[in-house]
């Protein structure tokens, strides 16, 4: 979606990104037993910001095109796969990903 002259530094900048998330994502493996309770609670406070913003948006991206219900589905989605990525199993990325999204909406 970049012009020209941005994207091969758009490309650049998440090429890099994806690079850290890995690092992260190794670090997490490694450590799961003494970190998921605090992944959890970051997550627990996260998502429930993460889904506001995306609320607060919404007008904006329906003039841009994008269905604001669809993005939270693929945040979600994308946030329930790192979550396993990390360590948790599909089960209890699930639930936990539902425990914040109820926090969200309550």
């Amino acid at each position: 979606m970049a012009d020209a002259y941005a994207a091969p530094i758009t490309q650049a900048v998440l090429a890099d990104e994806a690079q850290h998330l890995n690092y992260g994502k190794q670090w997490l493996r490694q450590r799961f037993s003494a970190v998921a309770a605090a992944v959890e609670s970051c997550a627990l406070e996260a998502v429930p910001v993460a889904l506001a913003m995306l609320q607060s948006l919404g007008d904006d991206l329906q003039a841009i095109g994008i269905d604001p219900s669809e993005l939270v589905a693929d945040f979600s989605e994308t946030f329930r796969r790192a979550l396993q990525s990390a360590g948790f199993s599909n089960r209890a990325s699930q639930q936990l990903l539902s425990r914040a999204a109820a926090r969200a909406l309550g």
